[in-house]
């Protein structure tokens, strides 16, 4: 709680979540991903602002992430992104998503993980 981000947090947290099962319904995976991205990125600032301060993301995360992110605007379709409390950088793909899902985890592979 001493994160000065923290004010509204369980409010956020509630709210998205809500918002990500309308989208769910709705079959709205672009928006599913902006959701999750931006749950994944208020929780990662709370640990960054807090008193001490801390984070899980390391260099390389953040430059899969920004990868990650530059895919979904050229293609306009991707996985949903996030993290856990931990460099781990976690995929969720739809199950039509199978060729894509191989060209990401090749070229993620290919530029961060030789």
């Amino acid at each position: 709680f001493t994160s000065p981000c923290f004010e509204g947090r369980p409010e956020r947290a509630e709210q998205r979540l809500n918002d990500l099962i309308g989208a769910l319904i709705d079959h709205d995976w672009k928006k599913c991903y902006i959701i999750v991205r931006d749950e994944f990125k208020d929780m990662h600032e709370l640990f960054e602002t807090s008193e001490p301060s801390f984070t899980y993301r390391t260099p390389q995360s953040l430059q899969v992430v920004e990868f990650l992110e530059t895919l979904w605007k050229e293609k306009g379709d991707g996985p949903l992104i996030t993290m856990d409390a931990g460099p781990n950088i976690h995929l969720l793909f739809r199950p039509d998503q199978k060729e894509l899902k191989k060209e990401i985890l090749a070229a993620v592979h290919e530029r961060f993980l030789k």
